[in-house]
């Protein structure tokens, strides 16, 4: 499985190819194994962010 990993098979994929019934079971036994995924969504998240405004925000009264 480590070797689906690392050739870039997706979570999906390598569950379905080890017959696990979940992606969980690989998350969880193999998700180390996931090089630079929280560095992928933290860029991603923050392009997202960038042109953003944000709201000014005013009391109500």
């Amino acid at each position: 499985m480590a070797l689906w990993i690392a050739a870039g098979a997706s979570s999906k994929e390598v569950a379905a190819r080890a017959g696990h019934s979940s992606v969980v079971t690989v998350l969880d036994r193999y998700g180390h194994l996931l090089p630079g995924s929280e560095d992928r969504v933290n860029d991603a998240l923050d392009a997202m962010a960038e042109g953003v405004e944000t709201a000014t925000v005013r009391p109500i009264r």
